[in-house]
């Protein structure tokens, strides 16, 4: 193998390994797969869909059983709350989810649409999800604004769920 000849190799196994990288980095997800189905609600944050349960992606509802308070102090089932609005919503309509991925419990998590309309986007607008900051930012501003007009549970006090759930862990409920 003469000198000029070595650069070649080199070149070409460095583009091997650049064009395989992708590759092993991907998963069963990509590209996203599309779950199509008539929904419903499982939870304040969970559909069904096409037989397939389904987390909303970047959202975070109160859970069933959680309590909340009105503006008058009142206590109530806020995740019963949500999973009402939520099923109000869908209407056992069509859904289109974009599968991303899964969440710990080994739920797919996905956006989902009916007729081009973002469901996550529309159960935080309407105060009953918070935005999951912590998987994504995209629903701050949808947050904000049911914050700012005391829509669903922003008219009184309702805790994080994420809060609420390791509340329940630490006391051994859940």
């Amino acid at each position: 193998m003469d000198r000029r000849s070595l650069p070649l190799c080199v070149w070409s196994a460095v583009l091997a390994i650049i064009l395989a990288a992708p590759a092993a980095g991907q998963t069963q997800f990509d590209p996203y797969q599309t779950v199509t189905g008539t929904g419903t609600a499982v939870e304040g944050d969970i559909v069904s869909v096409g037989g397939r349960t389904i987390r909303l992606y970047g959202i975070d509802a109160p859970e069933l059983g959680q309590t909340c308070t009105d503006r008058r102090g009142r206590e109530y089932d806020c995740g019963a709350a949500a999973r009402n609005i939520l099923t109000m919503l869908i209407q056992d309509r069509e859904m289109d989810c974009a599968v991303y991925g899964q969440t710990i419990d080994g739920l797919e998590t996905a956006r989902c649409f009916i007729a081009g309309a973002d469901v996550g986007r529309a159960v935080v607008l309407r105060g009953w999800a918070f935005a999951y900051r912590a998987f994504s930012h995209r629903y701050e501003s949808a947050e904000g604004r049911a914050q700012a007009a005391r829509a669903g549970f922003w008219e009184g006090r309702a805790e994080r769920p994420w809060i609420w759930r390791s509340q329940q862990i630490r006391d051994g409920a859940g």
